[in-house]
């Protein structure tokens, strides 16, 4: 009944408007209740380029009815928007993706169109996805072998400081501008704020044999960083013993750089008998550079004494520290027992460089973090030895690596005495340095400790061997698959990404001029740059210790790719034994 009143309602108003009959109306009212036709799901075929690539911002390819709009989006629904553009005449669609992919990320891509005077079609069944291989936000990775020395480049310990000249480089371009072509030493920075950066040299002695030391120093704008020094890259060769190999380290923050600032990385000879001495970088050079955002909560501090003395190398007494970044979760007080730093609940990543001078034989003061006055797991760092021979006056002592933190817990950063007694200063016009990030959560990160090889106790075997990891303090399952039982050495990656790794070791030995050479493998092949190298004992003057630390970006991992730790014999033989754990921290960035 309610039909047939509608139908005479619409007959009568077409009919009062005048000039139509019956059956033109009836016509017209056909036409309007004809259903609009939908489009016919579009088909989603590839990625332009085939996935993985290094670009970001990929373009999804298919077929579509001709002419029809095309949407992409990143999810099976098809409520995620990610990109539109239109199927050429022969119903072939290429859709670029409208805001970047994250560095290391992975997604899959369905589609929904639109034909002219139709409606729209469901989302496809089908679907794709790509990976992208560009660096991850806000990372710069920087790598390469030779200065820009007019002659020789490949020897690094020269007299006068040459940049780096960086031939590869991979970088967050909202964040950084570099070119391999055109003053390649120079790493630009594109916006205003905090960053990390590690330098990591790894060198070999190719003629001579006697004591040369090469300094590494990070430069901003041509001046030099205050404190940012590695030069713990002693090397004594002696026939049987010694080592031909190390190498120099820095790890800390780069605060409030500014646009355009330009970030180099200087070397030169420390030390050496008569300039007969050529060493050069045995792989590569890696330089790391991290956008901090100010959401991140830091701190940051400088010292150029103990609270006994200037001279570190005393009995036990913890460094005071001036701060530099603080942020919530921190309490310190420059003036009122400047060596407590109070801390909150959480984990902790933590970089220490100080670079050292001695006139005195054989020295290497001993550096350990410890809280509440106990030594943290493996927290201890003595690669500082100074020969005070063939000019070797000058070394450093680096600390990398995680420890776990209660409310009101109160962390200290001491020296001491390990070998030769004597006075040893921070260098005069440089400071020590302590930095400190809590990590928002313990999502993303596997944090483990070791004190044995797959070979056995001893770290300084003629062969390689990998480092279990028989202690879990942090494992993030979703990213890393890891037992500490069953082939604990190996670390399984989950995911694609890139991973930052850092690694500090204290070791012993009491034979002649040992010094374990520590690589980073992924499937059993060495990566080229991971290594530290400043493991040598002397053996005389009680120089029986020393130590290890690393910081590096592992770049593209890939699903079921496995992350091994190893240690090998340099020259010298004898047994090395761990102090206390190796400790090594993986996150994913």
């Amino acid at each position: 009944m309610v039909l047939r009143c509608t139908v005479l309602l619409f007959l009568m108003l077409l009919l009062g408007c005048g000039g139509t009959d019956l059956g033109e109306s009836l016509a017209i009212q056909g036409s309007v209740n004809q259903p609009v036709p939908q489009t016919e799901t579009p088909t989603v075929i590839s990625t332009t380029p085939v996935s993985p690539a290094l670009s970001n911002q990929p373009r999804v390819n298919g077929t579509s009815e001709p002419n029809s709009e095309v949407r992409v989006f990143s999810d099976s629904l098809c409520t995620v928007f990610a990109g539109s553009g239109l199927a050429n005449e022969q119903g072939v669609y290429s859709v670029e993706i409208s805001e970047a992919l994250i560095g290391g990320s992975e997604q899959a891509y369905w589609v929904q169109a639109t034909a002219p005077e139709k409606s729209e079609s469901d989302c496809s069944t089908s679907s794709v996805t790509y990976r992208t291989t560009a660096i991850g936000s806000g990372l710069a990775w920087l790598q390469g072998n030779l200065t820009t020395a007019p002659f020789s480049p490949s020897q690094v310990n020269q007299a006068i400081a040459y940049p780096l000249s960086w031939n590869q480089s991979e970088f967050d371009s909202n964040f950084f501008d570099h070119s391999t072509e055109s003053q390649s030493e120079k790493l630009i920075i594109k916006q205003a704020g905090d960053y990390w950066v590690a330098a990591t040299l790894p060198l070999e002695m190719l003629a001579g044999t006697y004591r040369p030391c090469v300094r590494l120093e990070i430069r901003v704008n041509g001046a030099l960083v205050s404190g940012a020094i590695g030069q713990s890259s002693y090397i004594r060769f002696d026939g049987p013993t010694g080592n031909s190999q190390s190498s120099s380290h820095v790890a800390m923050l780069l605060r409030n750089l500014s646009v355009d600032d330009e970030i180099e990385v200087l070397l030169s000879e420390t030390a050496g008998q008569d300039g007969s001495e050529i060493v050069s970088i045995n792989s590569v050079a890696s330089l790391l550079l991290e956008y901090v955002t100010p959401t991140r909560e830091l701190f940051t501090a400088s010292t150029t004494r103990t609270v006994a003395d200037t001279n570190i190398n005393g009995a036990l007494s913890s460094f005071e520290w001036t701060q530099g970044r603080i942020d919530s979760g921190f309490v310190h007080d420059n003036g009122l027992n400047p060596q407590n730093i109070q801390l909150s609940a959480g984990t902790y990543l933590a970089f220490i460089n100080i670079p050292v001078t001695s006139a005195s034989t054989r020295t290497s003061p001993r550096v350990q973090l410890r809280l509440n006055g106990g030594v943290i797991n493996g927290g201890q760092a003595s690669q500082g030895y100074i020969r005070d021979d063939s000019g070797h006056n000058d070394s450093s002592i680096h600390w990398s690596g995680y420890f776990v933190a209660n409310d009101n817990d109160i962390l200290t950063v001491t020296s001491e005495r390990e070998a030769g007694g004597g006075t040893v200063n921070i260098q005069p016009g440089q400071v020590g340095n302590l930095n400190l990030e809590r990590l928002s959560s313990s999502q993303g990160v596997i944090a483990l400790r070791g004190t044995q090889l797959v070979s056995g106790v001893d770290w300084n075997g003629v062969v390689a061997s990998p480092v279990q990891w028989t202690q879990s303090d942090i494992h993030d399952t979703d990213l890393f698959t890891h037992s500490t039982l069953l082939n604990s050495h190996q670390i399984l990656i989950n995911q694609f990404g890139d991973y930052l790794l850092t690694y500090n070791d204290s070791m012993a030995g009491s034979n002649d001029r040992v010094s374990p050479i520590i690589k980073v493998q992924v499937n059993g092949v060495d990566v080229s740059g991971a290594e530290s190298k400043t493991h040598y004992m002397r053996n005389t003057s009680g120089h029986d210790e020393s130590s290890a630390s690393l910081v590096f970006l592992l770049r593209n991992l890939s699903p079921n790719d496995i992350v091994t730790v190893t240690s090998q014999r340099d020259v010298g033989a004898g047994p090395v034994t761990p102090i206390e754990d190796a400790i090594l921290m993986i996150i994913k960035k």
